[in-house]
């Protein structure tokens, strides 16, 4: 019963601290207890805590531009207007990471 009140309680903060990243907003120091008694009618203490997470710079990472640019297909604009970036930093992350670029063009993803 504790693994799984855990588990919940866990699933819930991260999708919480998620939401707030994928939505553009800083996350700063968040600490959650959660207190609660087990069958055994014992007290048990939960603690989540997180430092500042923010997706101020998510272009940088492979994993994150290879989801968005070549699973998902956005264009290099699409992802400069989100971060306030030129397109062709955008490229210059691709290609440091080793990422296969598309030809320029609207139609260059068809």
């Amino acid at each position: 019963m504790t693994e799984l009140v855990e588990y919940i309680l866990l699933s819930e903060f991260v999708e919480e601290i998620l939401e707030k990243i994928e939505s553009g907003k800083t996350v700063e120091n968040v600490d959650i207890t959660e207190e609660f008694y087990n069958e055994n009618d014992e007290k048990v203490i939960l603690k989540f805590s997180t430092k500042t997470v923010s997706n101020e710079k998510l272009y940088r990472q492979r994993e994150w531009l290879n989801e968005e640019y070549i699973e998902k297909g956005r264009s290099m604009q699409s992802i400069a207007d989100e971060f306030d970036i030129t397109p062709m930093a955008v490229f210059k992350w691709l290609k440091k990471h080793g990422l296969d670029t598309r030809p320029p063009g609207r139609f260059a993803n068809l």
